[in-house]
């Protein structure tokens, strides 16, 4: 199962490293720097939320959006308005709070000499990136109709409408199924087709090779987080 640093590096054909460098204009050597300091972030941050039923309905709605899925395919989508206000929600949603990244941008900055403003930018890019490819890992592996629960009943709860396939009582028992799982709890028959999701969303989750001195910066900013 890839991490998320392979899921970036799969990105858009496997161009995604020199797309990235062609946009901000930086070399490729700094592009895949800012990704080595940018995913521990994402990873941590992920990774907290879905401990958390709530965190985890809302992030699947955000990561289950089509655009972050045409981010991963595509260099122009990725770099759209729309797919950065995407990623920026994602931060937001991960992080709890807008300046969080800026902190990170900045931990980044130090780790790799490019400007923390530069790395603050890229950080929704390759969050809508990451987010299209982890849904698509997903889906490839049989889990649309989990994804899809979360995804159309959170879209139905924005519209203050009813959701179609299940409702309120489709979102408990998906979300409850992959937390049950992932937790260790029995939740019914949910139980089995979660814990096959957990296992491929927290092997996903996994940042791949991280700087341990970074890692642990990472780690005090977010534990900073009130």
């Amino acid at each position: 199962m890839a991490n998320l640093q392979e899921i970036l590096q799969s990105a858009q054909g496997g161009k995604a490293v020199e797309n990235l460098a062609e946009r901000f204009g930086i070399t490729t050597e700094q592009a895949n720097a800012a990704i080595q300091a940018l995913v521990p972030a994402l990873s941590a941050g992920l990774q907290k939320a879905v401990q958390n039923p709530g965190s985890l309905s809302g992030l699947i709605g955000q990561l289950s959006a089509g655009l972050h899925q045409a981010s991963f395919q595509s260099p122009d989508s990725a770099h759209s308005d729309a797919a950065v206000s995407g990623g920026s929600g994602i931060l937001n949603q991960i992080f709890g709070d807008p300046n969080i990244t800026g902190q990170i941008a900045q931990q980044a900055s130090r780790l790799t000499g490019l400007r923390p403003d530069l790395l603050a930018r890229m950080a929704p890019v390759i969050a809508s990136m990451v987010a299209g490819g982890m849904i698509s890992s997903l889906r490839s592996q049989g889990f649309s109709n989990i994804l899809g629960q979360l995804g159309s009943t959170r879209t139905a709860e924005a519209a203050g409408a009813p959701a179609a396939g299940g409702g309120l009582a489709g979102l408990f028992s998906a979300v409850m199924g992959m937390f049950g799982a992932l937790t260790g709890g029995q939740t019914g028959s949910g139980a089995a087709s979660g814990q096959s999701a957990v296992d491929a969303l927290k092997a996903m989750l996994q940042p791949g090779k991280v700087d341990p001195q970074h890692q642990a910066a990472i780690g005090d900013i977010l534990n900073r987080r009130v």
